[in-house]
């Protein structure tokens, strides 16, 4: 989660760093975004702008991408247990036994 209540710089920067320095393979980033009668939300003002939630959630997707990419080409040539959701040409799509339809990624 980006954003959240109290981040400044020093700790986005921490976020940011444990991201480069784990390489999750999956990994789902998210903006704060206050929700009512939440914790924060009665003991944390919501101060961080838009847009630099937006601007942080986008560096964080940006630097996961180039490491997920990474991470998939060394699979390439790899046998992988698959479920098949479609066809599309000559293609099947599928996905391995740890992907969510429509939200990681596809198998082709």
């Amino acid at each position: 989660m980006v954003g959240h209540p109290g981040e400044g710089e020093d700790e986005y920067r921490e976020i940011k760093n444990f991201v480069q320095t784990q390489r999750f393979e999956r990994l789902g980033v998210f903006r704060y975004s206050e929700e009512d009668g939440t914790y924060a939300a009665r003991y944390f003002k919501d101060e961080i702008p838009e847009r630099i939630k937006q601007d942080r959630y986008e560096e964080i997707m940006e630097i996961q991408r180039h490491i997920s990419l990474d991470i998939n080409k060394k699979k390439i040539g790899e046998i992988i247990r698959v479920l098949i959701d479609s066809r599309e040409g000559e293609y099947a799509v599928a996905r391995t036994e740890f992907d969510s339809p429509e939200v990681d990624n596809d198998v082709l």
